[in-house]
């Protein structure tokens, strides 16, 4: 027990001594057969490592880093809560895969296929014409993530291949792309963490039905709880502020299906739906 205590206490003293530096690569090197070619933004802890790292997967990569090249000027400041986590609070690195969105294409990629084909034709065809630039793109998307990002990934970086110490994250509809992938690739991203899960799926055409397919899909295809840990919130102020009955449903069935110790939903009183809030929340998680 001494032992152990010993060397947890210089595990810690190594990172409150701030050796741990950070680097950003960019990587072009992935040409998809799935969905349009985009760079890959990793965050990459640099010290002597002893052992594989666990990697967090996020959507939205381009908005993660670097507030001067996004459209609204905001950021997740990944890079800052992970520097702070690690060089002051003795937190074990993680390395960071952002993955951008392709612009246009954002909604159809991110909302989950199967409860898009669901839907009535009507709807499906007003969601194709006024904001989609074209049908569901989404599992074309989680090809790529499976079978491009995460091979790239482990083959390029010293990074845990075991499905335990691999996540998934994503707000707003990259929350909604991270719980599908949880529901159609349970083995390969066991970890999912929502914030600000976007049930509406659509503000210029709000429908019901939509949300409520989206709970019908989880209560077939959300995976069994073992070995597995979900964490889901949400805000009170503008966009978030509609999720509130929607999320309390899915709370209800989430742990219907027997999730308990590894499943989180909280409520950020004041929060909204912005990078601002997202990076405070990241920073929680990150707890």
């Amino acid at each position: 027990m001494k032992s152990f205590f010993i060397l947890s206490l210089l595990f810690f003293t190594t990172y409150l001594s701030g050796q741990v530096t950070f680097r950003i690569d960019t990587v072009n090197a992935i040409k998809s057969e799935f969905v349009d070619d985009r760079p890959l933004y990793i965050l990459v802890p640099q010290y002597a490592i002893k052992k594989p790292l666990k990697v967090i997967y996020m959507h939205d990569g381009q908005m993660l880093f670097d507030s001067t090249s996004t459209w609204n000027q905001q950021e997740w400041c990944v890079d800052e809560s992970m520097n702070v986590k690690v060089n002051k609070q003795g937190m074990e690195p993680y390395l960071i895969v952002g993955i951008p969105n392709n612009g246009v294409k954002r909604k159809s990629e991110y909302f989950p296929e199967k409860v898009f084909h669901a839907l009535s034709d009507s709807l499906k065809t007003v969601l194709i014409k006024d904001e989609w630039q074209g049908d569901s793109r989404s599992d074309e998307y989680l090809k790529y993530l499976v079978f491009e990002v995460i091979p790239y990934i482990e083959s390029h970086y010293l990074v845990s291949k075991r499905a335990r110490d691999r996540y998934l994250c994503g707000a707003s509809s990259g929350g909604n792309a991270t719980l599908y992938a949880f529901c159609e690739y349970p083995e390969v991203f066991p970890n999912a963490i929502c914030f600000s899960t976007h049930w509406p799926g659509s503000l210029k055409h709000m429908n019901p039905e939509i949300p409520e397919l989206w709970l019908a899909y989880l209560n077939t295809k959300l995976p069994s709880s073992k070995r597995r840990s979900l964490y889901m919130d949400r805000g009170t102020e503008g966009l978030d502020s509609l999720y509130g009955p929607w999320q309390e449903m899915a709370d209800l069935l989430i742990r219907q299906k027997g999730y308990k110790k590894h499943f989180t939903s909280l409520v950020f009183t004041g929060h909204d739906h912005s990078e601002r809030s997202w990076k405070e929340r990241f920073r929680a998680w990150l707890k």
